[in-house]
């Protein structure tokens, strides 16, 4: 059996020193990223261009907190990461979101399906609407008034 953990631990490693190419090594052809408010992305050549623009947004991303739990051919990553928004960033909606320069903290999880070796299927967890609050998009909102 193959050391799944060790594998994705060295995908994520990859993806934050942005080594775009070794990234996309860890993935089948036919692979399948989701991203919460986005539809799915299909094949390597789409989620190789979804990645770039994340490095490029966020070129600074980095991990505070990651760990790795393994259950037979799937992973789950729990994931804090910070970063800074200095690039271009689509947006759900389809529109771009030029860089901000705000600083932006993000918790995630991600459940990853292990086909044949690889990379086959990536669901990502994260409160979008924290992440566009702080990047400037969506106001907060403020605490429930006072009965």
């Amino acid at each position: 059996m193959e050391d799944y953990r060790k594998f994705i631990e060295d995908g994520w490693n990859a993806y934050f020193a942005r080594d775009l190419e070794a990234c996309m090594a860890f993935y089948t052809e036919d692979a399948e990223v989701v991203l919460p408010g986005s539809p799915p992305i299909q094949g390597k050549d789409a989620i190789r261009g979804a990645w770039q623009m994340y490095m490029t947004a966020f070129p600074d991303e980095h991990p505070t907190q990651i760990r790795h739990l393994v259950d037979g051919n799937t992973v789950v990553t729990e994931c804090k990461t910070e970063a800074t928004h200095n690039g271009p960033l689509m947006l759900p909606t389809g529109d771009t979101l030029p860089p901000t320069g705000r600083k932006v903290s993000n918790s995630s999880v991600a459940v990853q399906d292990m086909e044949g070796g690889k990379l086959a299927k990536q669901v990502f967890y994260f409160n979008l609407v924290e992440l566009l609050q702080q990047l400037g998009v969506m106001p907060t909102t403020q605490g429930a008034p006072a009965s």
